[in-house]
């Protein structure tokens, strides 16, 4: 039940999956794109399957992007 209307859970869960997929979708195609180790890959699959582990794999990811040398 989603706030109490059970009606809501189809739609809402329609929804939530939907956004998975483009989450997953949009992972493949960055990854791809920087070459990113496959360690890297699996995390950010993990990170789709553990609930709010997107936003701790964020921090990692940004930690890693202070670590990389700026482009002249």
């Amino acid at each position: 039940m989603f706030l109490g209307q059970p009606g809501l859970v189809p739609p809402i869960g329609a929804l939530h999956g939907a956004a998975v997929i483009i989450y997953l979708a949009v992972m493949v195609i960055v990854f791809a794109l920087v070459r990113a180790p496959f360690m890297q890959w699996v995390r950010a699959f993990v990170a789709c399957i553990v609930p709010f582990g997107t936003f701790i794999n964020d921090g990692y990811v940004k930690r890693l992007e202070q670590r990389k040398p700026v482009a002249a």
